[in-house]
C-alpha cells in the first residue's frame, strides 16, 4: 500500500525490505513508508521505508546523490514527499513547513549554515520565537538573551557572548548556535544533525556528541548524517547504508566493521581510496623547488616557518586546530598579511596578495568551500570563468566576455572532472559536496596553475567523490603540478602525501617522508 502526499491516512503501511524493525517493545517516534521524491527528471528517493525510535541514534550514509538529505529534509518539513507517508507516534502528517515539523517536536541541524550571520546570536537562536519575550507591545531584549545564555549552556557552550552577531563569530561556532536552536524546540523528540561535524574542530565535535548522547539518555531521537565513517561507529546505534536513491541495508552499529560501509556505499573498499602505489623512498632524488618559505610568520599563528616544495610533489601539512595550518595556507595565496619571504620559481615575495599569488601561478581552494570559494547562486560556467576571464573575450569585441568561450570551458572541465549536473548553466548551490569542490577545482585547472594549495580537499566529500579527488590529484602530480595539502585526516595525509609537515603552535614539529611503515600514532604524537 502507498499512501501519496495529501491523502490522510491514520493506517502505517508495514515497513518494506529496506527497513528494520527496531526492539518490539519499542515503538517508532516517526516512521516513513515507500517514501518518494523527484527534483525534476531526478528521483532523489524511490520508495524509502526507515524508523526511527526514541533514545537511539540512527546514523544514515552513503554517496552524495544517494538520498540521505533528501530523507532527513521530508522529516523536518524542509520538503514535500511527492509518493509516500511519514508519520509521527503513529500518525501520518503531512507537513508543509519547518515550523510545523518543529510543532511536532523536529528540529534540523543543516549541513550548511542555516543561521542568518548579520543577527545576533540571541536573534538566531529564538528567530520567529520572538514572541516568546514581548510584554506590552514591546520585546523584552534582556530577558531573550538570558534564555539564549541558558540555551547555550544546555548543549554545553558557555564561551559564546549571545549579544554579538554571528558573522563576528569562529566559523565553527556557528553549528554550535544552530545546535542551542534546535534544543530549544518546544517538546523536541527528533533531533536531525545534517554534516554538522564538517564545519566543527574536535574541541566543536567532541561538544556535539557529548550533547547528543545527552539528548539520547532523555529518549530524543537522532537521525545522524555523516561523511566521516569514523563516527559513525563513536556515536551511532543502527545504520542505515543508502544508494542511488533507495536502501541498501539497515543494521545495528555493533555489527558492523568501518571497511564494511564503503564497499556497500560504492562497491570499493577503505584501502581503494587511495591512488599512490609507491612507498616512497625517504631521501630520494626530488624535481627543483618551485616555492620556498623563509622564516614566515602570521601574527601568532605561525611562527618563523620554513620549508620548500618541489616540481610533482604532493606536501601534506597535519595538525590539530588552532596549531596554525590554516594561517599557512591562507598566506601562501596571500589573503592573509605575514613577515618573511614566499620564493616562488626563484623570485622572492614579501607581500603576496591573492591578485599576486594567481598571476604567479599559485590557485587555493579553501577549507570553507561554500563560503569563500564559490558564488552559490551563480552557474557553473560563471564560477569556473571567474578567474580566467581575460582568456574568455570575445575575438570580436575584446572589451566583453564571450559567453560561448565560458560555456565550452565549463564544458571541458565537466566532462574532465566528472562533474555530475545535467547542465553546466546550473547554480553552484545545487550541486553535491563532492561536485562543488570539482568546480573549484576546474576553475584553478584551467588557469593552468603550477603550485595548488588545498584545504581539506575532501571535507564533506563521500567515499566515492573522495576516491576520484584522490585519482585527479595524483594525475596533477604525474603532470608536475605541486601540491600543498592541509588536512585534518590523517589517513588521507598518510595515504596521498610525499611529505608530512607536522604543525604544532605555529612551529613544525616535524617532518614525515612517505614511508609504508607511518602510522597516524606518529603523526599524532608530533602534533600533541
Amino acid at each position: 500500500m502507498q499512501v501519496h502526499a495529501g491523502h490522510q491516512s491514520n493506517q502505517l503501511p508495514p515497513p518494506s525490505d529496506g527497513g528494520e524493525q527496531g526492539p518490539a517493545s519499542r515503538k517508532p517516534i516517526v516512521a516513513a513508508r515507500d517514501i518518494v521524491k523527484r527534483f525534476g527528471g531526478i528521483t532523489a528517493l524511490d520508495g524509502v521505508s526507515l524508523d526511527f525510535y526514541p533514545g537511539e541514534v540512527h546514523c544514515i550514509v552513503g554517496e552524495n546523490g544517494a538520498g540521505k538529505s533528501t530523507l532527513v529534509k521530508i522529516i523536518a518539513g524542509v520538503y514535500r514527499r511527492d509518493g509516500g507517508a511519514i508519520s509521527y507516534d503513529g500518525t501520518v502528517h503531512d507537513l508543509k513547513t519547518t515550523t510545523e515539523a518543529r510543532s511536532r517536536g523536529t528540529a534540523i541541524v543543516f549541513q550548511e549554515p542555516g543561521i542568518i550571520s548579520s543577527l545576533t546570536v540571541a536573534e538566531n537562536i529564538f528567530l520567529n520565537e520572538e514572541g516568546r519575550f514581548r510584554l506590552g507591545g514591546f520585546l523584552n531584549t534582556w530577558a531573550r538573551n538570558a534564555a539564549a545564555a541558558e540555551a547555550l549552556r544546555s548543549v554545553g557552550c558557555e564561551r559564546v557572548d549571545v549579544r554579538v552577531r554571528v558573522a563576528d563569530l569562529p566559523y565553527e561556532d556557528w553549528k554550535i548556535v544552530e545546535l542551542a536552536r534546535a534544543a530549544i524546540t518546544k517538546d523536541l523528540r527528533v533531533l536531525v544533525v545534517d554534516e554538522a561535524t564538517a564545519a566543527l574542530g574536535q574541541d566543536g565535535q567532541e561538544m556535539l556528541f557529548a550533547q547528543i548522547r545527552a539528548l539520547k539518555q532523555r529518549g530524543i531521537a537522532v537521525i545522524y548524517i555523516s561523511h566521516r565513517l569514523h563516527e559513525i561507529f563513536a556515536i551511532g546505534d543502527r545504520i542505515t547504508v543508502m544508494k542511488d536513491a533507495k536502501i541498501v541495508t539497515t543494521m545495528p552499529a555493533s555489527g558492523c566493521k568501518l571497511e564494511d560501509l564503503p564497499r556497500l556505499m560504492v562497491g570499493r573498499d577503505v584501502s581503494e581510496y587511495y591512488s599512490r602505489t609507491d612507498a616512497g623512498v625517504p631521501g630520494a632524488e626530488r624535481g627543483p623547488a618551485v616555492l620556498e618559505v623563509r622564516d614566515l610568520s602570521v601574527g601568532n599563528e605561525v611562527k618563523n616557518v620554513s620549508f620548500s616544495l618541489h616540481r610533482g610533489e604532493i606536501l601534506g601539512v597535519a595538525g590539530l586546530v588552532g596549531s596554525g595550518m590554516h594561517a599557512l595556507g591562507r598566506a601562501l595565496f596571500g589573503a592573509v598579511p605575514y613577515k618573511g619571504t614566499i620564493i616562488v620559481h626563484g623570485k622572492p615575495h614579501t607581500s603576496l596578495t591573492p591578485r599576486k599569488a594567481i598571476n604567479l601561478g599559485i590557485g587555493f581552494v579553501p577549507r570553507e568551500r561554500d563560503k569563500e570559494a564559490l558564488v552559490l547562486l551563480h552557474s557553473i560556467v560563471d564560477n569556473v570563468a571567474l578567474p580566467n576571464l581575460r582568456t574568455l573575450v570575445s575575438d570580436r569585441l575584446k572589451i566583453f566576455v564571450s559567453e560561448k568561450k565560458k560555456t565550452a570551458l565549463a564544458e571541458r572541465y565537466r566532462k574532465e572532472l566528472l562533474i555530475r549536473t545535467p547542465s553546466v548553466k546550473l547554480n553552484c548551490a545545487a550541486l553535491s559536496g563532492g561536485n562543488r569542490q570539482k568546480v573549484v577545482l576546474a576553475k584553478w585547472l584551467a588557469r593552468n596553475v603550477s603550485v595548488l594549495v588545498l584545504a581539506c580537499p575532501t571535507r564533506g566529500i563521500d567515499v566515492g567523490a573522495k576516491a576520484e579527488i584522490y585519482a585527479l590529484m595524483e594525475l596533477l602530480r604525474e603532470r608536475g603540478l605541486s601540491v600543498v595539502m592541509i588536512s585534518e585526516e590523517l589517513p588521507e595525509l598518510i595515504g596521498m602525501s610525499d611529505r608530512i609537515l607536522v604543525m604544532k603552535e605555529g612551529h613544525i614539529s616535524g617532518e614525515v617522508v612517505r614511508d609504508v611503515k607511518v602510522t597516524e600514532e606518529a603523526i599524532a604524537g608530533q602534533m600533541l
